[in-house]
Order: C-alpha cells, then structure tokens, then sequence
C-alpha cells in the first residue's frame, strides 16, 4: 500500500532549518521590527536554531518500525512548525506516559489529510491510541493528480482566487465546513474502531482553550504558533485524558 503523499512528502528523506511559515525571510522582518524582536526574545527565539528532519515518508519523526506506540494526527501544531522536536507536545506527552509517539502532523492540512493519514497508517502502525487535533475546518483537499500531493485549500486565504460558485458556496458556508469536519472526524473514529484503538479529538483551538493559565501560552519562532510553553501546557491536558484510557 502506496504512503499517502501530502505537502512534505518533496523533503521526504531530508533536513532542512527552515519550513515556511517558518522561513528566514520571516524571521529577518521579525528581527527588524522592534515589536516582532521583543517577542522573539520574551520567547527565546533569537539566534535558535530549529531542524526540520523527515523521514522517507515526509513525516518528522524517525523511520517507521514495530515498536509500542501511540499516533497524533494533525496540522502545523501537531508537527511542530516554528518548535525543535524535543519541544513538541507530542515528545512531552510520550515523555510523560513512557510510549513511542508516532506524530503524523501535516503543516497545512486539512481533515481530508488527516482522515487519508489515518486510513493508511492506523493500521500498519497500529497504535495503542490515536490522538487527532482537528486542522481549521475552513480547509477542503482537491487531488488533481495522482503523482501530486492534493492542493489544500483554505477559503480564509484563497478565495479570491475562486472563480467557480460550487467551490465558493462549498468553503463560504459554515454549515458546509462543520459537516465536512464532522465527516472526517468520524470517518476517522471509524478507522479506530475497527482496530480496538480509542480515538481521543480535540477542537482546532483546543491547545488555546483548554489550557487556564494565559502566561503558558507562548509564540515559536515565527511567530505564529505555539512555542515551548504551549506546547508543554497542551501535553498536561492530553496526558490527564490518556489517563482516563487506562
């Protein structure tokens, strides 16, 4: 059965130091703007080096093997864009409860990703749980090609660009996005269900929302998602359900 390709799969195999929106271009323009410096700073971002190692399946974790394990599915918060490895709350979790974490995070992508993530991959990896941190319901997948990862779109950034009514109609409405979130979500839990494996889902914002203390919640080094602090706080939270598992 042939991996699913998604945006990474072109750095499969490879590291590199940046990954958009995590670019240097990006971190420069923060360096040079007084407020975006200050920030970097408070955070602890200045002259921090982050790698971004994928594996030969275009997932940042290592080569796949047999080992125990427990699997994440998600976007950029689950991958860990603007954070190194070690400060994922995937590592903190798998730190905190002694299991492998396969973390199948897709910066970008949409739950039409993450239900093709786990229908391939839940049963070949067969985790003792599966954690899915649902991406913004306002992207949809659209395969094109076969030999091309799917173009995801994203109506809060690309609708201008739409010429076609049924695509506008599709991504403009709410009740569309809820539906189709929902679908996956599902379609998902479904996948889990016929392996024995429990689901636990978690809303797009979750990582912001279930966590009380305002001081936990940090930038990473672009400046766009959770740093250390968050990612440390979002672990507590999925560590205590992952409890109520056993």
């Amino acid at each position: 059965m042939t991996a699913p390709l998604h945006q990474w799969s072109k750095h499969a195999g490879t590291t590199i130091k940046w990954l958009s929106p995590d670019s240097e271009e990006a971190y420069n323009k923060h360096l040079a703007n007084t407020e975006h410096a200050r920030l970097l700073n408070l955070f602890g971002w200045v002259d921090v080096d982050i790698e971004y190692t994928f594996n030969s399946e275009g997932f940042r974790v290592d080569e796949f093997d047999s080992r125990s394990n427990w699997m994440a599915i998600g976007c950029s918060f689950t991958q860990g864009t603007g954070v190194n490895v070690q400060d994922r709350w995937t590592t903190a979790v798998s730190q905190e409860i002694k299991l492998h974490c396969w973390n199948l995070g897709i910066a970008g992508a949409a739950g039409d990703t993450c239900f093709r993530v786990a229908k391939h991959y839940v049963p070949k990896l067969l985790p003792k749980f599966v954690v899915y941190l649902e991406p913004r319901y306002n992207r949809t997948e659209i395969i094109s090609s076969q030999s091309h990862a799917p173009l995801v779109l994203n109506w809060a950034y690309d609708y201008k660009n739409w010429s076609g009514t049924y695509i506008k109609e599709l991504l403009l409405n709410e009740e569309n996005l809820n539906l189709a979130a929902e679908k996956n979500r599902e379609a998902i839990r479904s996948i889990c269900l016929q392996h024995n494996i429990p689901l636990i889902v978690y809303a797009p914002d979750a990582y912001c929302t279930l966590i009380r203390d305002e001081k936990q919640i940090d930038l990473g080094r672009d400046l766009l998602h959770p740093g250390r602090l968050n990612n440390r706080a979002f672990a507590q939270v999925v560590a205590k359900d992952v409890e109520k598992l056993c």
